[in-house]
Order: structure tokens, then C-alpha cells, then sequence
């Protein structure tokens, strides 16, 4: 029914640092997809442990992982 765009502690300077996640939101958004960007903060020793917090704060019940760098 929709995607949420997850972006943990996106890098301070850079083209991503003015729009995390917008570029692939706006990409899935035009082909149809009901899509929108969240930005967290790093709050827990683990990235794995804030994603797996905002899994449960959602209620999704599917996560795709990805990443260029």
C-alpha cells in the first residue's frame, strides 16, 4: 500500500545532504508508487537496531535493503 524510504544519519555535506531519499522517492512515485522519506538519527549503538525500531514503529511487513557508496 505504500513504501517509506528509510535514510539513517544521511551525510552532512553533499548532494545527499539536501534531499536524502528524494531522489528514489520521487523515481518511485512516478511509476505509481505511493512512497515517502523518513530521516533518523542515529539514536541506538546499531543502524540495524534503529532500523529494526522503525520497523516496528510502521508496522511494515516487508523490508528491502539496499545502498550505493
Amino acid at each position: 500500500a505504500a513504501v517509506t524510504v528509510l535514510v539513517v544519519d544521511p551525510p552532512a555535506m553533499g548532494p545527499a545532504a539536501e534531499d536524502p531519499g528524494g531522489p528514489l522517492c520521487r523515481w518511485l512515485v512516478r511509476h505509481g508508487v505511493a512512497a515517502e522519506v523518513m530521516v533518523s538519527a542515529r539514536t541506538r549503538p546499531r543502524v540495524s537496531e534503529v532500523i529494526a525500531d522503525r520497523l516496528r514503529d510502521l508496522g511494515a511487513d516487508l523490508l528491502v535493503m539496499g545502498a550505493y557508496g
